[in-house]
């Protein structure tokens, strides 16, 4: 890499967490007698007898951690799948999730992690119900092993959290000739939630979470441009100068439009789908891939949240009853908000789910092609698991 290059890309990087970290006018509330302050007014905090379909009144903000969120919930029976669930958020949510008595399927790409963190939940709650599954989200074929692996299992599956992802790696082609990050950010997680959507809808009411972030409103991308090409960046060269920054927003951009698409089309059939932001620059290990990103992570963690808030919007998504007026929406802080306008746009909606059913056929043609005679050739998976819209 050129020094240009290495210059423009450390000036785009500070720049990004420069957008990121702007504190934006808010309320804050301050109790005088305790020398305490809050985001959230605390007369609403336990107001839940006033909730109903037509009202909704924050209880949580950016100081709530993921367990405070579902203190009054008793999750036994449930089942919950968290994909990148090993470390950082995802591991959070994970940990919550079983501590309040559901099953959790940890969705890990290294297994030894993934039994790491189990084993850690296993140590806080001897009796917490968490299995380990490997899957890796750069590999299409691995992510229909997986799920052709649950479905044989006979589990329900009560909430899907999409929370895995990846942020700034250097450009990359999988080996399903898909750039990486829109890959394992975007469309192999749709992929996943495409070949489990029988499963879900046998076990609705259901909720679907795709962890998106601030950044989708930072992308690459507009509505003239919002096309295969401009989505999946195979050519390098548009990676020049940026780190993948923009094609990040890009990815988190289509886990927004995808949670209204699936919200739209499901919720009469008992799948409810939402989008979060669970912090800006929440100290995790999407930062690894770039030692410029850890530092700039590193100077930034004073005044971020904690990994515990990080996972509070991801499970209030997942389990409030009370949000289901919100459905399709985006949630930061544990309360909703408005997106982009890209993010609001009904058409973008259609053109994504349609950009990415070709893509994934595409895919899926190549498998077939190269399966011997006889077995199973012809039948795409994604039919197999075909769901009206």
């Amino acid at each position: 890499m050129s020094a240009s290059a290495i210059i423009d890309s450390i000036i785009g990087l500070v720049l990004f967490a420069y957008r990121m970290l702007i504190v934006r006018p808010i309320r804050l509330i301050v109790n005088r007698v305790r020398g305490l302050q809050s985001h959230t007014d605390p007369r609403l905090a336990f107001s839940k007898a006033e909730h109903s379909r037509t009202t909704w009144r924050q209880q949580f903000d950016s100081h709530s951690t993921a367990l405070q969120v579902l203190a009054n919930h008793d999750l036994t029976g449930r089942v919950a799948m968290v994909t990148g669930a090993s470390s950082g958020i995802g591991f959070e949510t994970a940990r919550a999730i079983a501590i309040r008595g559901a099953k959790v399927i940890l969705a890990c790409r290294c297994p030894q992690l993934g039994t790491a963190a189990a084993n850690k939940i296993r140590t806080e709650l001897p009796s917490a119900s968490v299995e380990v599954w490997q899957v890796e989200l750069a590999s299409l074929r691995s992510v229909l092993s997986f799920c052709r692996r649950y479905m044989a299992s006979g589990y329900p599956l009560h909430v899907l959290i999409l929370n895995a992802g990846v942020c700034g790696p250097a450009h990359t082609i999988t080996e399903d000739g898909i750039e990486l990050q829109f890959q394992v950010n975007h469309l192999s997680q749709l992929y996943l939630m495409r070949l489990l959507l029988p499963t879900l809808l046998a076990s609705a009411p259901a909720r679907v979470v795709l962890v998106s972030s601030e950044s989708h409103r930072s992308t690459s991308i507009t509505r003239e441009t919002f096309d295969e090409a401009h989505l999946n960046q195979t050519n390098p060269r548009l990676y020049r100068g940026t780190a993948g920054l923009p094609q990040y927003g890009d990815s988190k951009l289509c886990n927004v439009l995808t949670a209204r698409f699936v919200d739209k089309h499901f919720a009469s059939r008992g799948i409810r789908a939402f989008s979060v932001h669970p912090g800006n620059m929440v100290f995790t290990g999407i930062q690894r891939q770039w030692w410029l990103s850890r530092l700039v992570f590193v100077l930034a963690r004073p005044f971020t949240k904690t990994v515990e808030q990080g996972a509070a919007t991801s499970v209030l998504a997942a389990f409030d009853p009370t949000i289901e007026q919100y459905g399709g929406g985006y949630f930061n802080n544990c309360t909703p908000c408005e997106t982009s306008d890209l993010g609001r746009d009904p058409q973008l909606t259609d053109r994504l789910w349609r950009i990415s059913d070709s893509l994934l056929r595409r895919c899926e043609s190549e498998w077939l092609a190269e399966a011997p005679a006889g077995a199973g050739a012809g039948v795409s998976p994604l039919d197999e698991c075909a769901v009206d819209l």
